[in-house]
C-alpha cells in the first residue's frame, strides 16, 4: 500500500509492462532507461523520508517519499553515466555514480550514516554493580558499527586487567575476556574513552550529552574470595590462548589446600575439538597464595601424554569432585578453552635429563663466596618429573643478596641451527620452589651475551617456561639486546637471587621447537657427533644443486674401519627416500653418485634431500639441492 502511494513506483511499474508487451510482440525497447533507489539510515536499516536526490549532469533534484519507502525514482532518463548524490540534514551526503542503459531498470540505494555519535546502548556489568563475579567478561553494545582498534586502545582498567576481545554483529558488539580473572574483593573503574570512534570515525558520546565527545565511566566491585569452598584463582594457558604447543605444562592454582586423597588423571578433563579425551598425567602440590598472612593454596600441574593437533581447540573442565582439606568441593566445575598454536613446529629434545650425567656445570657470577658451595649441587635425581621419573635437581643458598648462579652447558655448548628462524621457541620445564627468586635463558651471539626476560620462581610443582627466538632480550655482557648475527649460542641459565636467599629447583625436557624439519635432522647429527671424536668425513657434494646426479664422497679414519655404516638420502621431513651404501667401512676415500630417484628408481621432484653418513653409531650430515 505504501508503494502504490508513490508516484514514481507506479510509472515504474507502468514502464515495466509496457517493455513486457514490447518485447512479447518483438518490438524495439524504449530509447530511455530508469533509475531507483532507497534510501535508508546506516544504523537502523530504516528508510528515509524527504531526503534530496540529486542527479548530474541532469542537475535535477527530487525526494524520497513521505510514505516510509525511502524511494526515488526517474523512469525516463537518456542512457549514459550519471553522478547520484543523497543529502539529508540528520545523516552524511553520500554520492555515487551509475550507469543508466537503454530499456532497462537500474538501481543505486544509499545507506547514510547519521551525524549524531554513536552511544553504548548496553554495558555489562553496569555502574554500581557488586559482587560481580571474578570470572565473568565485560560486554558492550553500540549504536552503529564501531572501529574496533579505536575501542580497544580507547577502554582502559584500573586496575588494569589483561585480555581478550571478540566482536560480532558487523563490530556493533564486543566482549573483553580477561585472561585469566578480575581480582576478588576489588573496585574497578572502567573508561570507555572519546577516543573510540565508530567505523565512519565519529567519537563516542560517552557522557550521554548527545554530542561526540565524552568518556564513559563505569565503577563495579569483585565478589570476595568465598574461603568456605575451594575455588580456582588462576589458571594457564590463558583463555582463548591461540599459542598452546605440545609439551606446554597446564596448570590450575586453588585457594585452598586440596584433600590429595581425592586428586587422580581425572581430576582434570581436556577435550579435543572432536570431543576426544586427551591422556593426561595431573600432579599436586601445595603454594603459598599470601606470604604477608602465610596461606597456602593447592596446584594441579597437567602433563599432556598426547601431542596437541596444530591449530585446533580444546577445552578444559576441572571436576568439581575436587575437595579441601575439610571435605567441601568446589562448587561448580570450573571450564575455559584454549587453542594449540597454528605453527608448524618440530620439537627437538636437547636435554631429557635422563643420561646417566649431566652435561651441565655451575658457576657463580663474580667471587664464588657469594654461593655456598655445601649447599649448591646440581645433580640427577629420582622422583616425580615430566614424562620419566629422572630430572635434574639444583639445590642452592646465596650468601650474598643479588648474587647471581650460573647454570652453563658444558662444552661442547649447544648451537641453535644457524640462521635460526624467529619465532621458533626454546622451552624448560622447571619445577618451581616458590622462593621468587628469577630464572633466565642465556645466549651468546656475535656482540655477547643477551638474556632473556626474567621468569620469577613464585610456584611450586612443574611450569613450562619459554622464549621465543627473537623476542625482546636483555643485554649481558658485550651485548646489545638484539640477536644478532647468523646463529645464536644457548650457553646455560642464570638462577638470580631476587626472593629467598636459598631453595630447590627442578629441570626436565629443554626442547627446541623448531620451525623447519631439517633442523630436527641436524640436530640429532650435531648431538652425536658431539659425544665422541670424529673417525670419518662426509665432503660435501658435487655439483649442488644438480639435475641429474651429483657425487657423495666420504673418508674413513683407521679408528672407523670395520664399523658398520650406511649412506642414506632423507627428504624435509627426515624420511629416508633412498640408500647408497651399507656394509663395514673400509680406510680411505668412498665415492657415490646419486641420480635424484628414490629406492624404487621413481624420480624426486625439486627440493631439499640430506645425505646422512652413519659409521659406529656416529652420525654426519650434509645438504643437497635437486633441480628438475
Amino acid at each position: 500500500e505504501r508503494k502504490l502511494r508513490n508516484r514514481g513506483f507506479l510509472r515504474l511499474e507502468a514502464k515495466a509492462l509496457l517493455q513486457s508487451f514490447l518485447k512479447y510482440y518483438g518490438q524495439e525497447p524504449p530509447s530511455t532507461g530508469a533509475l531507483a533507489g532507497i534510501i535508508s539510515d546506516m544504523d537502523t536499516g530504516a528508510p528515509l523520508a524527504h531526503t534530496s536526490v540529486r542527479v548530474m549532469p541532469l542537475d535535477t533534484t527530487l525526494a524520497t517519499d513521505g510514505y516510509g519507502n525511502g524511494l526515488y525514482v526517474l523512469a525516463d532518463l537518456s542512457p549514459g553515466l550519471y553522478e547520484v548524490s543523497a543529502v539529508d540534514s540528520l545523516h552524511e551526503p553520500a554520492s555515487d555514480t551509475v550507469s543508466v542503459r537503454r530499456g532497462e531498470f537500474d538501481f543505486l540505494d544509499f545507506r547514510l550514516v547519521p551525524v549524531t555519535p554513536p552511544v553504548v546502548q548496553v554495558a555489562y556489568p553496569q555502574d554500581g554493580a557488586e559482587n560481580v563475579p571474578v570470572q565473568t567478561s565485560l560486554a558492550f553494545r553500540f549504536s552503529r558499527p564501531m572501529d574496533p582498534l579505536s575501542v580497544e586502545q580507547g577502554l582502559t582498567l584500573d586496575p588494569p586487567v589483561r585480555g581478550r576481545w571478540k566482536w560480532s554483529d558487523d563490530s556493533r558488539q564486543v566482549v573483553f575476556t580477561p585472561r585469566t580473572r578480575f581480582a576478588f574483593d576489588t573496585e574497578y573503574l572502567l573508561t570507555l574513552t572519546d577516543a573510540c570512534t565508530d567505523r565512519y570515525g565519529h567519537p563516542l558520546d560517552g557522557d550521554g550529552d548527545g554530542q561526540p565527545g565524552g568518556n564513559l565511566r563505569i565503577r563495579f566491585h569483585t565478589a570476595s574470595l568465598d574461603t568456605a569452598r575451594p575455588e580456582v584463582i588462576d589458571f594457564s594457558p590463558a583463555r582463548e590462548d591461540t599459542g598452546v604447543v605440545s609439551g606446554q605444562i597446564l596448570w590450575v592454582l586453588f585457594n585452598k589446600r586440596l584433600d590429595s586423597t581425592a586428586i587422580n588423571d581425572d581430576a582434570v578433563l581436556v577435550l579435543s575439538h572432536r570431543g576426544i579425551r586427551l591422556p593426561v598425567s595431573v600432579q599436586y602440590t601445595e603454594q603459598v597464595i599470601d606470604s604477608a598472612r602465610g596461606l597456602l593454596g593447592g596446584r594441579l600441574a597437567v602433563l599432556f601424554l598426547r601431542n596437541l593437533e596444530r591449530g585446533m581447540g580444546y577445552k578444559v573442565a576441572v571436576m568439581k569432585s575436587l575437595r579441601d582439606l575439610s571435605g567441601n568441593e568446589l562448587e561448580n566445575y570450573f571450564r575455559w578453552n584454549f587453542y594449540a598454536s597454528s605453527v608448524p613446529f618440530y620439537p627437538v629434545t636437547l636435554d631429557d635429563f635422563a643420561a646417566d650425567t649431566l652435561a651441565w656445570s655451575l658457576m657463580v657470577e663474580g667471587d664464588s663466596s657469594f654461593v655456598n658451595p655445601d649447599s649448591t649441587a646440581l645433580e640427577l635425581a629420582h622422583g616425580v618429573a615430566c614424562g620419566d621419573s629422572v630430572y635434574g635437581r639444583l639445590r642452592y643458598r646465596f650468601e650474598v643478596p643479588g648474587s647471581v648462579l650460573l647454570i652453563r652447558r658444558e662444552k661442547p655448548a649447544v648451537w641453535l641451527p644457524e640462521k635460526v628462524a624467529r619465532g621458533e621457541i626454546l622451552m624448560l620445564a622447571v619445577n618451581g620452589d616458590g622462593s621468587r627468586n628469577t630464572v633466565r635463558f642465556v645466549f651468546r651471539d656475535a656482540d655477547g651475551e643477551e638474556f632473556s626476560r626474567g621468569e620469577p620462581l613464585d610456584w611450586r610443582g612443574w611450569k613450562t617456561v619459554k622464549v621465543t627466538v627473537g623476542d625482546t632480550l636483555i643485554p649481558g655482557p658485550g651485548g646489545n639486546g638484539r640477536a644478532d648475527g647468523d646463529s645464536l649460542l644457548f650457553v646455560g641459565l642464570r638462577l638470580e637471587q631476587t626472593g629467598g636467599p636459598a631453595g630447590e629447583i627442578g629441570l626436565d625436557n629443554l626442547v627446541l621447537l623448531a620451525r623447519s624439519p631439517a633442523t630436527v635432522v641436524l640436530w640429532h647429527d650435531r648431538e652425536r657427533t658431539d659425544r665422541a671424536p670424529v673417525e670419518f668425513k662426509l665432503a660435501p657434494n658435487w655439483p649442488n644443486p644438480f639435475r641429474s646426479a651429483t657425487e657423495i664422497k666420504f673418508w674413513v679414519g683407521p679408528g672407523a674401519v670395520g664399523r658398520e655404516g650406511v649412506l642414506e638420502i632423507l627428504n624435509l621431513l627426515g624420511q629416508q627416500v633412498a640408500t647408497l651404501w651399507r656394509g663395514q667401512a673400509t680406510e680411505g676415500w668412498h665415492r657415490f653418485t646419486w641420480d635424484g630417484r628414490d629406492g624404487s628408481g621413481q624420480d624426486l621432484p625439486s627440493g631439499i634431500y640430506f645425505a646422512r653418513l652413519t659409521v659406529g653409531g656416529q652420525v654426519q650430515i650434509g645438504r643437497l639441492v635437486l633441480l628438475r
